[in-house]
């Protein structure tokens, strides 16, 4: 009896999903602004402004603990990707990828890890994302919760993208 083989196809839909976003979307028009919403998912503009709000007294336990989440998803991602050896898809012989819009301002390239699998920008903000959103998910400030959800997608669409 032969063996069902369901990692290929889900590989090639791997691919087609990817090649999908980062070439069939591809428009000029959009690079820098799918470039400046990747930024927004490193981990020192996040950190960098949650480190920020700790100084706000009123926004200091909820910084707190999206600083843990992001940290600690961040953490949990990277270990992640020890484990899944997918290739970077940027490195795909038809890829053409973006520089960041840090990379454009500063003159510098950010070196390219070789896996990729969970991205680190998307499992951080996610990670930030949830804590907050569960935290105020029954006040007023709910909409605060379901905006980061979605600039979290942007952010892991946006690595897609870029």
């Amino acid at each position: 009896m032969a063996s069902v083989n369901w990692v290929n196809p889900l590989y090639q839909f791997d691919q087609e999903a990817f090649r999908a976003i980062h070439v069939g979307l591809h428009r000029d028009w959009l690079d820098p602004i799918m470039a400046a919403i990747t930024d927004t998912g490193r981990g020192e503009v996040k950190f960098t402004l949650l480190a920020a709000l700790c100084l706000v007294a009123r926004y200091r336990p909820y910084a707190l603990m999206a600083l843990v989440a992001g940290a600690g998803s961040g953490l949990i991602g990277q270990v992640v990707k020890t484990f899944v050896e997918r290739d970077r898809p940027s490195n795909f012989s038809w890829a053409e990828p973006l520089r960041s819009y840090i990379e454009i301002m500063s003159g510098q390239h950010a070196p390219i890890a070789s896996n990729s699998f969970p991205s680190g920008h998307a499992v951080s903000s996610f990670g930030i994302a949830v804590a907050v959103a569960w935290a105020v998910r029954k006040t007023e400030h709910a909409w605060v919760g379901w905006a980061l959800v979605l600039w979290a997608s942007l952010v892991a669409f946006s690595r897609v993208y870029v």
